[in-house]
């Protein structure tokens, strides 16, 4: 838990992890959003295979401080 800070640019959506795991999920994958209007970062969490009917995923939101900007690319 801390202050956020950036060092350059931030793309306005980017693939930061993808990694091979098991034989239950083919690949987890994590992808950045920015919500400039809020001056969030927003994670998505994802495999990429369907168990029982329903991909295993989940989302997550990051507020940064008023004074920090998000400088996006």
């Amino acid at each position: 838990v801390g202050p956020i800070s950036f060092v350059g640019t931030v793309k306005q959506q980017e693939e930061v992890f993808n990694q091979s795991l098991s034989i239950l999920f083919k690949k987890l994958r994590i992808v950045r959003f920015v919500d400039q209007k809020r001056n969030t970062l927003v994670y998505l969490t994802y495999s990429d295979k369907i168990i029982d009917g329903s991909p295993k995923n989940s989302v997550t939101a990051v507020p940064v401080e008023r004074s920090v900007r998000i400088p996006l690319k």
